[in-house]
């Protein structure tokens, strides 16, 4: 059955299951579930306090803490998700503006790599004068480029596809994946020189939609700091079309 989705001011028999489901859910969290508060009264009315208590639910679950309860966190209150995918992904922050496609290696291999290391891994010809990694159409490559950085490394290599969310999960079960964000679609299918950035998408959870699937993203961005964030996996895509450009993943 589906159920709709409720924000704050929603009243009815929906938002009674779910302020029974987060009573419940509450109880199988055990001691942590413990700071959450009282149980929540079941009157079908979606005040600040339920409001908070899905921020609560949301937070546990690296689900998007925004209080609207839609298929994402459907799923996880009803505990029908039917993947939860999570790696220990260590965030490696890139070292400049152009070497996230270095940090990500990184973090995909779990370890730092050396200079030295860099220099006889990376054919010379793969590396842009400001450090960062060509791209296909900066030398008109049709895919080598990234096939032998990737062989050169131990990765094995996505060609360009568009990943449903359950696709995905079925990759991200064998480990984390490297995605490169194409930044301007329109210069890139003018076969043009285009900018890119690369993100590792470390964990994934969801009832197998693209609406109803949460991703968390390590993006090596800023420099020296990087950061870790939540991304609802329709929203992704739809923001940044050319996400799934390229996929990279360790063998």
């Amino acid at each position: 059955m589906g159920y709709p989705m409720l924000r704050r001011g929603s009243r009815g028999s929906a938002v009674r299951v779910l302020q029974g489901a987060l009573n419940e859910r509450q109880l199988e969290f055990g001691q942590s579930g413990a700071w959450w508060g009282p149980p929540l009264d079941v009157d079908g009315a979606f005040g600040p306090i339920t409001e908070s208590r899905v921020k609560v639910f949301q937070f546990e679950l690296w689900l998007i803490e925004d209080g609207i309860v839609g298929p994402a966190t459907w799923a996880g209150v009803l505990a029908n998700e039917h993947y939860v995918i999570e790696h220990r992904v260590t965030l490696k922050p890139q070292r400049n503006e152009s070497s996230c496609w270095l940090a990500v290696t990184e973090m995909l291999l779990g370890r730092s790599l050396t200079r030295a290391e860099i220099q006889a891994r990376v054919p010379r010809q793969f590396l842009a004068p400001d450090g960062g990694l060509f791209n296909e159409t900066d030398i008109q490559a049709d895919g080598r480029v990234l096939k032998a950085y990737a062989e050169s490394f131990g990765l094995r290599f996505f060609s360009p596809k568009s990943w449903p969310a359950a696709k995905l999960a079925e990759v991200m079960r064998r480990g984390p994946v490297a995605v490169n964000e194409l930044l301007n679609l329109q210069r890139f299918h003018a076969n043009l020189p285009t900018e890119s950035h690369w993100l590792v998408l470390g964990d994934i959870r969801g009832d197998g939609t693209e609406a109803g699937t949460t991703v968390r993203v390590y993006d090596p961005l800023p420099v020296n700091q990087g950061q870790i964030f939540r991304w609802g996996y329709k929203n992704l895509v739809q923001q940044f079309p050319g996400m799934s450009y390229q996929l990279l993943q360790k063998r």
